[in-house]
């Protein structure tokens, strides 16, 4: 995973902050811009807009994003995840 300023994460990481409650994400809003399908592959770009609470308190975050996803077996799996933040 890699955030909009650039740090990139294991995903199993990112979820363990959200477990212990060292992290969380509130007032979330996905925009999805375009999907694109090439055989068992798909692109997907949009807008995140979230609050953040750390230890640190507050802030609200935003970011385009663009996914991967690879459909295997018997489903789609996410392969990778680049962010860069929004345009003020």
């Amino acid at each position: 995973y890699v955030h909009a300023s650039g740090a990139q994460e294991e995903g199993s990481a990112i979820l363990e902050k959200v477990r212990s409650g060292a992290v969380s994400y509130g007032d979330i809003t996905l925009e999805i811009d375009e999907v694109r399908v090439v055989d068992h592959t798909a692109v997907v770009l949009g807008r995140f807009r979230a609050t953040l609470t750390t230890v640190q308190g507050s802030r609200a975050i935003g970011s385009q994003f663009a996914d991967v996803w690879v459909e295997s077996a018997a489903a789609w799996r996410l392969v990778t995840y680049h962010a860069a933040p929004l345009p003020d």
